[in-house]
């Protein structure tokens, strides 16, 4: 960067500053105490050629002002004169003679040391006696002054005088609003006798003005015999002029560029409109070597040319490039002539013309014609000319090779041949062919598909007519319309994909809805049941009926399970989990869950990496899987394999499975489940995964709907292989974790007698479960107070503020729902911890409930013991003494 670009009239030169670093590396400090706040590198400033604007000026030598003090900063004003001023110094006072006469010369403008330095100064200078002066400057407008430049130059007005050989000045210092004023009092002395003994200078005034007298009278003869000379060359010079004039209009107004070169091809003469046409002045190419501004590549033939034309004296007409002052290049062409000056000399005059349109045009339709051969030869269709017999006489384009098939195969054979008779072309309408043909020859245009192999071709065929209008051939366009086929193929096949999505969606929310209302349902039957049995005695005969009841309740909790895994609205409770040992661990469980008619095989992969899953959930999966397994084998028994793996999947394999969305290409970890049974056709593969489909008889459940709704939820994809007759093989693909790591089994504490005091607040719209809550929790020492709706609950608490001690709260219900009647509450009771309960996975209420006053999560249909554990947890949150 150009930092004297930046600067205006304030600008300060930086001679001298570097006594300032000087100074201060002698006391062994670092040159940036100096430099903080002046945006100037060392490097610049210490170079006396180099200048800063004044502000940064002022910020240095405020700087030097807090590390030295005003006797220092004048002792080192005084180092200036010893250092880089002590030769110009001494110079003034030898054509001054005395001291006060150099103090002056410092304050002339233009000519004075310390104005070159600082130029929006103004120094003043006036004598007050023989060897008294009063020496001052002042800032100009804008400008503020600089303290410590007052006291540095109080050093430099003092040890002037010691330039020559004298005593130091006494000088007086008074600071100024804008500037400065110094009384200085030369000392006393002989300054004309030491300086002409110091510099070895003995002349005297008298003598320079002798030999200058001498000098004039010799310049005045010699000015008569000039004035003579010119005037016999200004008759020369004027008939000089009319010629040059001549000329001068002929190569300025010419359209053609006229220069000459001597023999060694330097410019002699540039006509204005050669260096206007090339961004030159007048006059700045004189003496330039012309091969210098034509292009590198250019000047091997230029040079041959010009050393051809002046051994022989043959012209040539060579295009070349020229360079522009702006770098830019233009085209140029070029004659020339040789002739011999008077003298002997050699001259080359060379007449130029700008041809850099007409190149332009030329490249231009070059490029052109370029991009057009390029086009056709690579263009992704087949560009056929056929004659009136039927012959293909040109091809081009790259529209066959996807088929196997070159432009060159095609050329001179008939087109219509190639269509009826080449082994692996299909044509769509082949008994029409023929007809087309002649159809097109009489002049209309017809179109047709081609199958060439795996490829599909649309082939467009249009007339070719002399002038007279006659036909005398075809111009085909043959297109690859392979991928678009494809795509309406793809098109069809995602239509579907999305309409059973939606379906599954559909039936989600329903599932979803049912097993909510479900929940409710059964926590009201389950909690009668267990009730009763904890009130009937053991030989009591209504015992077992009631034990039944509670056992189909538990059934129907594990169905209402599979519905929220269809709808994709359970829970995973990650941990690490090594497939090959879970399905080594069911063994047992395995071999008493199939048809004794059907032989079960494991075979575990060894070193299997681990899989981030809810363990229980994917026991589920398994035993859906063999259970599906075992009815496929019918009353004949089989074969069902259980195998574990591990398998790089690519983007490809992933769109063959029945996957969760976007799944990551990468490495799975694969369970398969094969049978030998009857298989399943295409139709049948299609609905498997519907709830409530199947093949056996109705009302099987949600089984591979259940499973699939697992794997979604673990971001898996489940293969289906089956052909009928050949068995099915189901692949459980699950990602795989970077690492195995071994799960603790929690220690469940032994159960132990508890109960507690104080009112619990049950919210919920269902009267089965407010109901059966009522009844169980006085078991534990409680008082119960039920609401069936929101408001009613706050107006609750609102009542018995200090007497509830926790909260049961139902997730959904009208008019307020959950999180609104939590907030209300927490408003009310920050402190109160509140159980929430739900019908649906745990998930869903955590990541609604977080924060203050969330005590914990009650999984509906609940048990005596699942409730009174929740409630212990809850209420161990407030501390001591909530609960005995």
């Amino acid at each position: 960067m150009d930092l004297t670009s930046e600067f205006t009239g304030a600008e300060v030169a930086c001679r001298g500053i570097s006594v300032l670093f000087e100074e201060l590396e002698s006391s062994g400090r670092s040159p940036d105490v100096l430099l903080s706040g002046v945006r100037y590198p060392l490097e610049y400033i210490r170079n006396e050629n180099q200048r800063i604007d004044w502000e940064s000026y002022r910020t240095l030598m405020a700087n030097a002002g807090r590390i030295w003090t005003d006797e220092e900063l004048v002792r080192i004003g005084g180092a200036l004169v010893h250092s880089r001023w002590a030769y110009p110094l001494a110079v003034i006072a030898r054509f001054f003679y005395s001291v006060t006469n150099a103090y002056l010369w410092l304050a002339q403008p233009q000519t004075g040391g310390v104005n070159l330095y600082f130029s929006c100064v103004q120094y003043t200078a006036r004598k007050t006696g023989r060897k008294r002066l009063d020496f001052s400057y002042t800032m100009r407008e804008g400008y503020e002054p600089c303290r410590e430049l007052h006291f540095m130059l109080k050093g430099l007005l003092t040890q002037l005088p010691t330039v020559v050989g004298l005593e130091p000045a006494a000088v007086e210092l008074e600071q100024t609003p804008n500037g400065a004023r110094y009384e200085v009092r030369a000392p006393r002395g002989q300054p004309l006798a030491r300086i002409r003994t110091a510099l070895g200078l003995p002349f005297t005034i008298t003598k320079r003005i002798r030999e200058l007298r001498k000098a004039h009278e010799l310049l005045h003869v010699r000015f008569r015999e000039l004035e003579a000379h010119i005037a016999r060359c200004k008759r020369t010079e004027d008939d000089l002029l009319a010629k040059q004039e001549r000329y001068r209009t002929l190569t300025e107004e010419a359209y053609d560029t006229i220069t000459e070169t001597d023999g060694e091809g330097r410019f002699v003469y540039v006509s204005p409109n050669f260096g206007e046409a090339l961004g030159y002045a007048p006059g700045e190419l004189d003496g330039e070597q012309g091969l210098e501004l034509v292009h590198p590549e250019d000047r091997e033939k230029l040079g041959a040319a010009f050393v051809n034309l002046v051994g022989t004296g043959v012209s040539q007409k060579p295009a070349y490039r020229v360079r522009r002052r702006d770098g830019s290049w233009i085209w140029a062409e070029s004659t020339a002539n040789i002739y011999r000056t008077p003298s002997g000399e050699t001259r080359v005059v060379i007449i130029s013309r700008d041809i850099t349109e007409r190149k332009q045009v030329e490249e231009e339709l070059r490029i052109a014609n370029e991009r057009m051969r390029t086009l056709v030869a690579n263009a992704p269709v087949a560009l056929l000319a056929v004659d009136q017999n039927g012959v293909v006489t040109v091809c081009e384009g790259r529209g066959f090779e996807a088929a196997g098939m070159k432009p060159s195969d095609l050329v001179g054979r008939s087109l219509l041949q190639v269509y009826r008779d080449s082994p692996g072309v299909r044509v769509h309408g082949r008994r029409a062919v023929e007809e087309y043909f002649q159809r097109a020859l009489a002049g209309e245009d017809f179109s047709i598909t081609l199958e060439v192999g795996e490829h599909a071709f649309e082939t467009r065929h249009t007339p070719i007519r002399s002038e007279s209008g006659e036909v005398i051939g075809l111009i085909g366009v043959a297109t690859d319309i392979t991928q678009r086929v494809q795509a309406e193929e793809e098109r069809t096949r995602l239509e579907a994909e999305v309409q059973q999505a939606q379906k599954l969606e559909s039936l989600g929310v329903l599932a979803g809805g049912i097993a909510h209302d479900f929940n409710n349902l059964l926590t009201s039957i389950l909690g009668h049941a267990e009730l009763t049995l904890a009130d009937l005695d053991e030989t009591s005969p209504v015992r077992a009926h009631i034990e039944r009841i509670r056992d189909a309740g538990r059934h129907a909790t594990d169905l209402t399970r599979q519905l929220l895994a269809y709808a994709g609205r359970t829970h995973v409770r990650v941990e690490p989990v090594n497939l090959s040992r879970l399905v080594e661990s069911m063994a047992d469980l395995l071999k008493v869950s199939i048809s004794k008619k059907a032989a079960l095989s494991c075979e575990p992969a060894a070193d299997l990496p681990a899989i981030d899953a809810d363990a229980a959930q994917i026991t589920q999966v398994v035993l859906n899987l063999i259970t599906n397994a075992s009815e496929a084998l019918g009353e004949e028994g089989g074969r069902i394999t259980l195998r574990t793996g591990a398998v790089e999947l690519d983007r490809g394999e992933l769109a063959r499975t029945y996957a969760s969305e976007n799944l990551p290409e990468g490495p799975y970890v694969y369970l398969d489940v094969e049978d030998t049974g009857v298989g399943m056709d295409e139709e049948t593969k299609s609905k498997i995964f519907d709830p409530f489909f199947t093949t056996k008889f109705p009302g099987r459940g949600v089984g591979l709907a259940a499973v699939r709704g697992i794997i979604r939820v673990h971001g898996g994809a489940i293969q289906v292989r089956s052909r009928p007759g050949h068995g099915t093989t189901f692949r459980v693909l699950l990602p795989r974790r970077e690492q195995v790591e071994e799960v603790p089994v929690e220690a469940h504490p032994s159960g132990e007698a508890w109960s507690a005091g104080g009112t619990v607040l049950v919210v919920d719209d269902e009267e089965g479960v407010r109901d059966v809550t009522e009844a169980i929790l006085p078991r534990f020492g409680f008082e119960v107070l039920t609401a069936a709706d929101g408001p009613t609950a706050v107006e609750f608490l609102r009542a018995h503020r200090d007497e509830i001690v926790t909260v049961l709260l139902d997730m959904t219900m009208p008019e307020m729902d959950g999180e609104e009647v939590f907030r209300e509450l927490t408003r009310i009771r920050p402190d109160l911890p509140i159980l929430v309960m739900s019908g649906y996975a745990e998930h869903e209420a955590v990541t609604r409930f977080t924060g203050s006053g969330y005590a914990g999560f009650l999984q509906k249909p609940f048990t005596i013991q699942v409730l009174e554990r929740t409630l212990r947890e809850a209420l161990a949150q407030r501390g001591p003494g909530s609960a005995e």
